[in-house]
């Protein structure tokens, strides 16, 4: 595929969509609301309206790939969400449905939803988990998994953790140990597999990059991205490497861990999953486009 005809900018992506609680703990919230400028259209199915999943829960990650709870990249939100109620079943489980309008020229249509993201919290115990998937039409599968961790989460001091983190991960790619403030912190990255080109500057501190059902969020310039990339020499989102990132942060080296933020991601999944969206989308509204016309009778005159 020609990277000039992915260049470009597609004017009938929007997304509406709401957040539904599914099972997890007793007390799951749920809260709903446009994630666009978009109005109006069908509502969205709850997810235990929506179809039934064609995958299956059971799976085995790669032994080459670094896991969190168990979880891989590349997984189903079935999947995803079986792994996490085995991890912590007081998790308060969320999942968000989103589907994308389109025209036929006279009327706003909207895609089949989808589950584009899911959120799991503890209050209790401090833990936070957010996962991200792509669109269609290849189906959600994982690309971004951020896990976080507070003071009520019982840690061990920060050398304890990093060498614990050594022990499960093995060397990371990248290591960083230093002071800010009053804030002592330390940050390892590993990269997988080997011999990919590390795309963009992962942060080495908090929130990474996070590229919502596959790229196409409201902020998140696809085409500038793949462009910034060219410039890099990468020509091929596919030869971005995958990574996980730990940062941590605490006051005193012989003080319990304050906060952990986790993310593994997979920008080239997330990439690929946009570009193969924005393709899908385009011959979605030209098919809807065509039977509006083929359709189409005089009036009586």
């Amino acid at each position: 595929m020609l990277w000039n005809n992915l260049l470009k900018n597609i004017s009938l992506v929007v997304m509406a969509a709401t957040f539904a609680a599914c099972g997890g703990a007793p007390d799951s919230k749920s809260d709903a609301g446009n994630q666009s400028a978009a109005s109006g259209g069908e509502g969205l199915t709850t997810p235990q309206d929506a179809p039934p999943a064609k995958a299956q829960v059971g799976y085995n990650c790669p032994e080459d790939q670094p896991t969190i709870v168990d979880i891989c990249l590349g997984l189903t939100p079935e999947q995803v969400t079986a792994a996490i109620e085995k991890h912590n079943p007081n998790l308060a489980i969320r999942q968000k449905q989103t589907s994308f309008n389109y025209t036929d020229g006279a009327q706003q249509l909207r895609t089949d939803p989808f589950i584009s993201e899911i959120r799991a919290e503890d209050d209790v115990k401090d833990e936070y988990f957010e996962f991200v998937f792509t669109a269609p039409p290849a189906g959600s599968k994982l690309t971004h998994v951020s896990r976080t961790m507070g003071s009520d989460s019982n840690l061990p001091a920060i050398e304890p953790f990093m060498a614990g983190l050594v022990k499960n991960y093995g060397e990371p790619t990248f290591r960083h140990r230093g002071t800010s403030g009053s804030f002592i912190k330390g940050t390892l990255r590993w990269d997988f597999p080997d011999g990919r080109v590390l795309c963009g500057d992962p942060p080495q501190e908090g929130s990474g990059l996070m590229l919502r059902t596959g790229a196409l969020s409201p902020g998140v310039d696809i085409d500038t991205m793949i462009a910034n990339l060219r410039s890099e020499g990468v020509a091929d989102p596919a030869q971005c490497t995958k990574w996980l990132q730990v940062h941590i942060q605490t006051f005193d080296e012989n003080e319990p861990v304050r906060s952990v933020d986790m993310q593994l991601t997979d920008l080239a999944g997330a990439l690929a999953g946009g570009i193969a969206t924005y393709a899908w989308l385009e011959e979605t509204e030209a098919q809807a486009r065509a039977e509006r016309l083929e359709g189409a009778e005089m009036p009586d005159l």
